[in-house]
């Protein structure tokens, strides 16, 4: 669905059509699959080359700079974010790719950090202190929850993941850019 918006008319030499059709293809398991030296089940797919990112010593910075390569310029830019994205499966790498795309925005960047108390309505507060410091709680990640630290950038992207207040359109897959680090709440919607 996505590949019928506003794309470009191809992909490595493919056209739009044909790209899709390969993605679909892939998701069905209907692509021929191949199995390695003493594998007995084939598992393994051939990618097109044309869709390979040819990397160097830091995967991270390939990957960035394949896919927002004028980003130190355009970064503040609505249509040139809207119209890329990284995806990955796991927190840690979304962390790592974030942290190398913020550090090559212009600006001094600024730490948010989350809540990290226990609710004291327990009898035995003193002692969730005790089992809970503080440090632990920073130190804690779930799938679905931000981090205990948020670091953001005048001109960073953000999408939101939660619907926040539906009714002002801040909802799950609402971009904005941070437009001031200092407001308790200042941004714009990427349009």
């Amino acid at each position: 669905m996505r590949l019928q918006k506003k794309t470009p008319q191809n992909y490595g030499g493919m056209s739009v059509e044909e790209f899709g059709k390969w993605i679909i293809d892939l998701g069905d398991g209907k692509l021929t699959t191949y199995s390695l030296e003493n594998e007995s089940d084939p598992t393994w797919i051939k990618v097109p080359t044309e869709f390979l990112i040819q990397h160097g010593d830091n995967p991270i910075q390939d990957i960035v700079k394949a896919t927002y390569s004028e980003l130190p310029t355009k970064y503040k830019e609505g249509r040139y974010l809207r119209e890329r994205a990284i995806l990955t499966p796991k927190n840690e790498d979304v962390e790592r790719i974030n942290s190398h795309i913020l550090s090559s925005i212009p600006g001094k960047a600024k730490t948010y950090k989350s809540s990290d108390t226990i609710c004291k309505a327990s009898a035995n507060s003193e002692e969730q202190d005790l089992l809970y410091p503080a440090e632990f709680l920073n130190s804690l990640k779930f799938s679905g929850i931000p981090n205990h630290e948020l670091d953001l950038k005048v001109g960073s992207p953000i999408m939101l993941l939660w619907n926040i207040n539906p009714s002002k359109g801040m909802c799950n897959g609402t971009r904005l850019i941070v437009k001031n680090v200092n407001a308790k709440l200042s941004s714009n919607r990427i349009t």
